[in-house]
């Protein structure tokens, strides 16, 4: 159901600007970027450039979110898009019991705001870029593969 009605794919020229700092989306989306090159500016001015599969934006997800930075389209580029709400109503939709412990979408939101604050508390830089780590060399504490980084 996500890929049928939750993913648009979207193209963008050399300069258009996605999203600005300080912008808290109405519509908030996750980006992925399937062709092209993106450039990303933090609040502290430092520039990244963005490669194919990477994500953006992922905190609109799991959480209210205000953009961090600026993202503009280095090159002539392709993104596939998640719209934010789409996505949770889906999510939404099934019975938790679908779910493995390791790969509830609740416990994931979950794992990733602890993760976003533990960041701010500690005076990290907080961004669109951040996202938690698939590691499934990682031991969950049910004996089954893990999702993230412990």
């Amino acid at each position: 159901k996500v890929c049928h009605q939750a993913i648009t794919i979207t193209e963008v020229s050399v300069g258009d600007a996605i999203f600005h700092a300080g912008e808290k989306p109405d519509k908030p989306k996750l980006y992925v970027l399937a062709h092209g090159e993106l450039k990303y500016v933090t609040m502290q001015e430092a520039m990244i450039k963005i490669l194919p599969g990477n994500f953006i934006s992922e905190a609109v997800l799991w959480t209210s979110w205000t953009h961090a930075g600026l993202l503009v389209a280095g090159t002539e580029a392709r993104i596939s898009v998640i719209d934010a709400t789409t996505f949770a109503q889906i999510v939404q939709s099934f019975s938790l019991t679908v779910f493995s412990p390791d790969s509830d979408p609740r416990a994931y939101a979950a794992r990733f705001v602890e993760e976003l604050n533990t960041i701010r508390e500690e005076g990290g830089d907080l961004n669109d870029l951040f996202t938690l780590v698939v590691n499934p060399a990682v031991p969950s504490p049910s004996g089954s593969e893990s999702l993230w980084v412990g």
